[in-house]
């Protein structure tokens, strides 16, 4: 319960996955959390990102949440790259799910320890993250499967959204 929306924003630099900075919060309605990452978006874009991917869990309500997305990132294209000021012509920003489950969060959860363990990732001094870091662990299960999530209990959602931001990236490496 009371399950944070982390957002992470990074990218590969063409030895190292740089994460930039994690944003979360669990005060917002649905329509104000598309509008904050709709606004986090158009921050990165004035930055000079060439390319945003957004990754949504689709488990729960995610559907939702891309659904609405969707349709708001088609609009915010059509109007940003139709606007001649503008300094770039052409911005990429895809939108994906992820359906989390046991076998797809192995995955990107080993993917982000191989990173650790070689040094290949840079990651912000972020206490809710380093915090989450420290306690996420992977625990047996009563029927023999392997379950990764937050100590006792604790918050991983910090920990999972940076999972899917080098799960988005990993494709460059």
């Amino acid at each position: 319960g009371n399950d944070d929306t982390a957002i992470s924003f990074g990218q590969y630099d063409g030895q190292k996955m740089l994460v930039g900075k994690q944003y979360y919060f669990n005060d917002k309605k649905t329509n104000d959390t598309v509008n904050y990452i709709l606004d986090l978006v158009k921050m990165y874009v004035r930055r000079g990102f060439k390319e945003i991917n957004i990754v949504v869990e689709q488990n729960s309500i995610g559907n939702v949440y891309f659904d609405i997305l969707h349709d708001k990132i088609d609009e915010f294209e059509t109007t940003y790259n139709d606007n001649e000021d503008d300094f770039r012509k052409e911005i990429e920003i895809n939108l994906s799910k992820f359906n989390t489950t046991n076998k797809s969060k192995k995955k990107i959860v080993e993917t982000l320890t191989m990173l650790f363990e070689n040094d290949g990732i840079i990651i912000p001094n972020d206490e809710k993250l380093l915090t989450q870091l420290s306690c996420f662990e992977a625990k047996i299960s009563e029927n023999g499967t392997v379950v990764y999530k937050g100590a006792n209990g604790g918050h991983d959602d910090c920990v999972l959204s940076l999972c899917f931001l080098v799960d988005s990236l990993d494709r460059y490496r």
